[in-house]
């Protein structure tokens, strides 16, 4: 059977992207977003990524990296919560182990505090996620916590004319129910507990008006309870990344990026491995619109 999201997906993902700023006035009461990854709400805006090669002769090669979110902002008193629909694309046929990853489903965003000094952002998820590699299909729902503090840089760039920067953790859970799965492999449930901590530095960062920016981050994630018939035998995921972007224009949706990852992603469905790229990325808002 042939991948259901092949070079048509893409090009439907791409046509999407590229229609942002107009959704966005059309339809005032919603807000869309373009990035890494629905679940991404840190103040280092993490853009999509695109690598597309369609050779005269031999397979086509991708490496996307896409979340796009299409939310509706309601107060509740004191908080705020943004809700609506989401989907996130991950292919990759250029690694050592490929990645072929979709989702879609709901998302709810939570503000809570004073954004200017000290707030709280929790943030639900319920999702389908199909791994195209392993032909495998999950129900995935998540809740999770990040902080924002003014006065400890955290998701509030701190420093002087020549550098700024700022850190920020967020932890929570996910539940993961495989539905589906090929005749001759069981399904059943993952239980994990994550932590992610991240910066975000910008050298030069006055003359270069914030153009250049420097993320490392990592992540790990820690099953807490699984089904035996599984038998997945680790039970601690890491995932290590540094991201250089180079962000275009006065506005900053575009840039070009290199990454570095180092590990697995059990949540994106991305195997153990490590690799460098190069990338066109795409940020929506923009992170200076």
């Amino acid at each position: 059977m042939k991948n259901p999201v092949g070079r048509r997906g893409i090009v439907i993902l791409l046509l999407a992207s590229c229609s942002l700023p107009v959704m966005g006035q059309d339809a005032s009461s919603w807000e869309v977003h373009l990035q890494q990854s629905i679940s991404d709400k840190n103040s280092a805006t993490k853009p999509a990524a695109f690598q597309l090669t369609f050779p005269g002769k031999g397979e086509n090669s991708y490496a996307v990296d896409l979340g796009l979110t299409a939310l509706r902002p309601s107060d509740f008193g004191r908080a705020q919560w943004d809700w609506g629909v989401a989907a996130e694309y991950h292919h990759n046929t250029l690694l050592d182990r490929k990645q072929d990853t979709r989702e879609i489903g709901f998302t709810a965003l939570g503000e809570y505090g004073d954004p200017a000094t000290i707030a709280w952002l929790p943030q639900v998820i319920a999702k389908y996620k199909y791994d195209g590699v392993k032909s495998t299909g999950s129900l995935v729902p998540s809740a999770s916590m990040t902080l924002t503090n003014f006065a400890s840089a955290i998701g509030f760039a701190k420093g002087g004319p020549g550098f700024k920067f700022f850190w920020q953790p967020t932890l929570g859970v996910e539940l993961e129910d495989g539905v589906k799965a090929p005749s001759a492999k069981p399904t059943g449930q993952v239980s994990r507990a994550f932590g992610h901590l991240e910066a975000a530095l910008y050298p030069a960062a006055e003359l270069l008006k914030n153009r250049l920016e420097i993320v490392p981050g990592v992540t790990l994630w820690q099953d807490f309870a699984k089904s035996k018939q599984l038998g997945i035998a680790r039970d601690r995921h890491v995932l290590r990344t540094i991201s250089v972007n180079y962000y275009l224009g006065s506005d900053q949706m575009f840039s070009l990026g290199l990454d570095y990852v180092n590990g697995e992603d059990p949540s994106q469905g991305l195997p153990e491995q490590r690799y460098t790229r190069i990338a066109f990325k795409v940020a929506y808002p923009p992170p200076n619109g």
